[in-house]
């Protein structure tokens, strides 16, 4: 079933819709860029080496490879070297009946519903990530699988738009195939604005440096290159277990993580025989989730900075495309110790 905005529903849709246009050409536009940017990478010399990114710091390096994962758990469509055990191909008619192919692009969060904001979003900071950090990610082995998460989701947005004054801004599905020291903001989503701040604040770290900039001044204070750098560790940490609950919120990273993530793929098992309305079974088990989505970054703490490991907890336990990107991007940045890196725009 697709969400359809015409010619007709303009005016009535004006403002949000010519929004989210910007942001999808945006999306594809920058995806093109880095395509063509990395096309030729490989044949182009840098003029130095020396800015290269030299050590490589091991936890954040296997955060990232983790982290990554969890696009490979969100994809719809005929999967491709799928390595996720318990996935399988999904959204395989998701455009048919409007003569058009929406199936690949990804699951927004533990729900099985594409949407295209969400989803423009998550191309941008993974472009932004690459454009920034692809020499990292490369130096770690995980570009290739940085392009191929944003190419899933450029394909989708590209046809999602058909025509000049056509989007297809969501798609639904009812059922997907399986197969054998934090700064707080809010309650939902709570590690989205630490996250991104985070990244900022590497990346500005890094702008100050190769542009020998000393200090930043902010509220009062001055600010060095390393102080930024070390409120982005600081994030990064927590999120990794550093944190009161001893606990990682990104799953599969550490030994202690949500066991209960509100995922509904994650939830029921693979040889389990379910109808429509059988997922409740699942969601109020007191089982751990059978399927673990390794990658997944949970919603995060309240304000108090406690986690209840629920099933049914969505506003701490559910994972999203959208905040895995950003978690990318700022572990990308860190992955090297140097703070000097090789941008892919110079």
């Amino acid at each position: 079933m697709e969400g359809k905005v015409s010619a007709e529903d303009r005016k009535s849709k004006k403002g949000w819709i010519w929004w989210l246009l910007v942001l999808v050409f945006g999306a594809s536009v920058v995806a093109a860029g880095v395509l063509t940017i990395l096309k030729q990478f490989h044949h182009n010399k840098r003029d130095s080496v020396s800015d290269r990114p030299a050590d490589i710091v091991k936890k954040y390096a296997d955060a990232l490879e983790i982290a990554l994962n969890f696009f490979d758990v969100q994809k719809s469509g005929m999967l491709v070297n799928n390595k996720i055990a318990w996935r399988g191909d999904s959204g395989l008619h998701d455009g048919r009946e409007e003569g058009l192919d929406l199936t690949k692009g990804l699951y927004d969060a533990g729900d099985l519903i594409k949407f295209g904001y969400p989803m423009a979003f998550t191309a941008t900071m993974l472009s932004w990530a690459i454009l920034e950090y692809g020499d990292q990610m490369n130096a770690v082995k995980q570009l290739g699988h940085a392009q191929d998460s944003l190419k899933w989701i450029t394909d989708f947005l590209i046809n999602a738009h058909p025509s000049t004054n056509v989007l297809y801004v969501q798609v639904l599905l009812s059922r997907v195939g399986f197969f054998g020291g934090l700064i707080w903001v809010e309650k939902w989503n709570s590690l989205q604005h630490p996250v991104a701040s985070a990244f900022l604040a590497v990346l500005f770290s890094d702008y100050m440096i190769t542009t020998r900039t000393e200090t930043l001044y902010c509220s009062g204070k001055l600010y060095k290159p390393a102080d930024l750098r070390e409120f982005a560790i600081s994030q990064a940490d927590y999120v990794l277990g550093n944190n009161p609950m001893k606990m990682s919120y990104l799953v599969g990273y550490g030994s202690d993580y949500p066991q209960f993530v509100h995922h509904r793929g994650s939830s029921i098992p693979i040889d389990a025989n379910t109808g429509c309305a059988d997922g409740f079974i699942w969601l109020d088990s007191v089982t751990p989730n059978p399927n673990v989505a390794i990658g997944a970054l949970v919603g995060g703490p309240f304000l108090n900075e406690t986690y209840i490991d629920s099933r049914n907890n969505s506003m701490q336990g559910e994972p999203t495309t959208y905040n895995s990107a950003l978690v990318v991007a700022l572990l990308s940045g860190l992955t090297a110790s140097s703070s000097v890196v090789q941008s892919f725009l110079h």
